[in-house]
């Protein structure tokens, strides 16, 4: 335990952007206040400033975000206001390989705020909301090493967007979140390699 120490700083100033990593590296991409596509990276072993990773296909935030051992992926997302657009974008990765963001498929349906996690092998999409107000129950899976679109993997038991995403290598856990305007203090989980949800 104790307090946290400083790192480095990013080469922009980031909020609502989505990360992914493996064991050497993390990448970072998107976000509001700046309203970028660019990604950043930083070698966790070695404290410093991030560098300049390259480009998602899309510039926005709130997009969720899994990972592999290899890859990184980021899901959906909202353009700036006040002409607000979702996204139903894939994106990945290599995370050991420098260089822009190439599209892996598209989710279901536009989203925004929806929650991220991943076991090695597949990638869950949880929940998100689409413009103006409509929040999402879906759960949503890829297969991290195939191209290709989101398939549907089930419902949560809330709907929810602004929420968090984790997992162990066979369950995904989704936590908190708000619909419009309620908090929400529900915890969800699935188990990755099957299409069975609580």
């Amino acid at each position: 335990t104790g307090d946290a120490t400083d790192f480095g700083d990013m080469t922009v100033a980031r909020d609502y952007n989505a990360s992914v990593n493996n064991r050497t590296r993390s990448v970072t991409g998107g976000a509001f206040t700046s309203m970028t596509n660019s990604m950043d990276y930083v070698t966790i072993q070695a404290t410093g400033n991030s560098v300049d990773f390259g480009d998602l296909t899309q510039s926005r935030q709130m997009d969720a975000s899994c990972e592999s051992p290899t890859r990184g992926i980021f899901m959906g997302g909202i353009s700036p206001g006040p002409s607000y657009v979702d996204y139903n974008i894939i994106d990945y990765i290599t995370t050991s390989t420098l260089g822009n963001a190439t599209d892996f498929g598209d989710l279901i349906g536009d989203r925004y705020g929806g929650g991220g996690c991943s076991n090695a092998i597949r990638g869950i999409h949880g929940g998100g909301a689409v413009v103006p107000s409509t929040v999402a129950t879906s759960i949503e899976y890829i297969t991290i090493a195939t191209l290709g679109n989101a398939v549907d993997f089930g419902d949560s038991t809330q709907a929810r967007f602004g929420h968090e995403g984790m997992a162990s290598p066979t369950r995904a856990v989704f936590a908190g979140g708000h619909t419009d305007p309620a908090k929400v203090d529900t915890v969800d989980y699935v188990h990755i390699l099957s299409l069975i949800h609580i």
